[in-house]
């Protein structure tokens, strides 16, 4: 069944969400372990191959401070380089595979990574300018943590408190900044300026979406628990339901700050490759 743009409430997005998944089941978990088995075995490898060479410098006698320092910061920028790069490739799969559906065509596993390797790089940037902040943030909070110490937990308590406040407000505002930079084809910083506009006065909306999301990955969680079969199932099946809500939010959120005439089904198939085609609508895919 095909879903229409309209401006919803958080059961309207669950319900799409749902509707979504349940009629494309296949596709999306396709879409998962195209980029997840591999990506397990790639991260998991670079991770243990990092431990070994640090444990060997480690042992080594003639092992330097600078030696240690030049296997550990290439190792571990590779494996955090990794690991944005599947959230990427695998937020924007998803993102395009709904937008398809938005847009009354079915869903095409190989379009929706064309069109995702075409903005990779937009959207990578787009998460480390969300990434780099946010996680500056995080050290300083951590920091001035450890340096107060000795005034004990409630001063450590008061300055965790002050330090989330801001990435929780950063966090909200910058949210759909993976859906910008696919579908509207701007700069990585402008991505972030978008997010916060579609976001302007939904700041709670999205908050609350953020946190049900979060209170149903953390029940979901519990799937982990089953040994590798729980694990699996948790990555490949549960994960796609949050970025396909969050896509529906975007789409949502876009509606109510540009209006139907300027953002509608006919737009949205332009945003994902889809060309004109005459007496057949917005049916056929360019990938150039």
């Amino acid at each position: 069944m095909t879903m229409k743009l309209s401006t919803k409430n958080l059961a309207g997005v669950i319900s799409d969400t749902w509707s979504f998944y349940r009629s494309n089941f296949w596709k999306i978990v396709s879409i998962s372990t195209l980029v997840q088995i591999p990506a397990i075995f790639v991260i998991g490898g670079s991770v243990i191959g990092l431990f070994f060479l640090v444990s060997y410098g480690v042992y080594r006698e003639d092992s330097s401070f600078g030696t240690m320092l030049g296997i550990i910061l290439p190792g571990s920028a590779f494996v955090v380089f990794a690991m944005a790069s599947v959230f990427v490739i695998f937020e924007g799969v998803v993102t395009h595979a709904i937008c398809q559906h938005y847009a009354g065509q079915p869903v095409n596993v190989r379009q929706a990574f064309i069109l995702t390797r075409r903005r990779f790089f937009p959207m990578l940037g787009a998460f480390l300018a969300v990434f780099v902040p946010i996680g500056a943030i995080m050290i300083i909070i951590f920091a001035l943590g450890a340096v107060i110490d000795n005034l004990g937990i409630v001063a450590r308590a008061v300055i965790y408190l002050i330090g989330i406040l801001p990435l929780v407000y950063l966090g909200v505002r910058w949210f759909f900044v993976l859906q910008v930079a696919l579908l509207e084809d701007r700069r990585p910083l402008a991505c972030l300026s978008r997010s916060s506009e579609l976001v302007n006065g939904n700041w709670w909306r999205v908050l609350g979406f953020i946190s049900v999301a979060m209170l149903i990955n953390f029940a979901m969680s519990f799937i982990n628990l089953i040994p590798i079969i729980g694990f699996l199932v948790a990555t490949i099946v549960v994960t796609p339901a949050y970025f396909i809500a969050q896509t529906v939010l975007y789409c949502d959120l876009r509606l109510r700050a540009e209006g139907a005439e300027q953002f509608n089904e006919a737009v949205l198939a332009g945003n994902i490759g889809l060309v004109p085609v005459e007496e057949q609508g917005w049916s056929k895919f360019d990938p150039a």
